[in-house]
């Protein structure tokens, strides 16, 4: 389990990434089986109650006991492909999301 900021959607060894409004954060989990050498996305979080956040930094995720996950968005600067200054946010807000592996919002903390 991790949470993928999402860094522009792009690496430095492909085509340019998605434009700006595209950009998007999550929290992952994935299931390797080191005897097959074989790596599976078993589920993604990328949606709050708003849309998908896009925060390039100060991320973490984490499953709780009851199984759902805790997806922290340390650094957001978009929320739903708008900027956060458009908002009327600031430069960078947090969120705090509790979520079910299949997706579905318990929390969302916006700060």
């Amino acid at each position: 389990v991790l949470m993928d900021n999402g860094n522009h959607r792009e690496t430095p060894y492909g085509p340019p990434g998605p434009p700006k409004e595209d950009w998007f954060s999550r929290a992952v989990a994935y299931r390797v089986d080191e005897a097959a050498m074989t790596v599976e996305q078993v589920w993604e979080v990328r949606d709050t109650s708003t849309g998908p956040v896009y925060s390039g930094a100060l991320g973490d995720a984490d499953v709780l006991a009851n199984g759902n996950v805790l997806a922290r968005f340390g650094w957001v600067t978009q929320d739903n492909g708008v900027d956060n200054v458009d908002l009327g946010r600031g430069r960078r807000s947090s969120r705090l999301i509790e979520a079910r592996p299949d997706g579905e919002i318990l929390l969302d903390l916006r700060l």
